[in-house]
């Protein structure tokens, strides 16, 4: 089978390739035991994504808070 070169870089990314993931599975072209660990490294890319996505976000919180004197 040919390897597919999926971009992983957003949430809508991961979302996607675990939608493909599972109709595979569903068409019985991959095992359950080989999908679980698939999802299980897609699910820390996900955490990886919203964390990177997170943390800037809450830094900018953190410096206005902290100008408005709330910190």
């Amino acid at each position: 089978m040919k390897r597919r070169k999926v971009p992983l870089s957003t949430l809508i990314d991961v979302r996607r390739e675990l939608a493909y993931l599972y109709r595979r599975v569903d068409a019985g072209q991959i095992g359950s035991g080989d999908a679980a660990k698939r999802a299980y490294l897609l699910a820390q890319v996900s955490d990886a994504i919203a964390k990177s996505e997170i943390e800037p976000r809450l830094r900018e919180i953190e410096e206005l808070a902290k100008a408005q004197g709330l910190l």
